[in-house]
């Protein structure tokens, strides 16, 4: 009696971690923003470097090459270490 209880536990407690381990395999994933939302965010953030520490906005910009479209045109030590993962 007692090794059919253990058993029908085990099953029990394998099944009820399974559940869990495959009901939260992946994070939910965020909606896409939309150019206009990226656009917005871009523009709020540069506006607020550019008051807070105008020399390093200078030199973002001139890394750049003007055209600033994402958070990497600006940002070159994030692509490198995209490239080192």
């Amino acid at each position: 009696m007692t090794k059919v209880k253990t058993s029908i536990l085990t099953v029990c407690l394998f099944l009820i971690l399974c559940m869990g381990v495959a009901s939260y395999a992946e994070m939910p994933k965020r909606p896409a923003k939309s150019k206009e939302e990226v656009m917005k965010f871009m523009k709020t953030h540069m506006g607020k470097v550019k008051i807070e520490n105008p020399v390093k906005y200078e030199a973002m910009m001139k890394n750049a090459g003007g055209n600033v479209a994402e958070c990497r045109d600006c940002h070159k030590e994030v692509k490198q270490e995209k490239k080192k993962q």
